[in-house]
């Protein structure tokens, strides 16, 4: 979990360095799709584990 934190860290600083430099709106972009990726996984992990709690119940 602390790892996901530091990725999450790290995409913030790289959004505050490139929006210094005026490549904010690509950035954006960027952090979004990385995040969606992110949150669709772990809906992903979520179902399944529900899933399999499921079957043994």
């Amino acid at each position: 979990m602390s790892r996901l934190l530091v990725i999450i860290a790290v995409i913030l600083i790289l959004a505050l360095v490139l929006g210094g430099v005026g490549a904010l709106d690509d950035a954006a972009n960027i952090i979004l799709r990385i995040l969606q990726v992110i949150f669709e996984l772990l809906a992903r992990l979520i179902n399944l584990f529900v899933d399999l709690l499921k079957s043994f119940g």
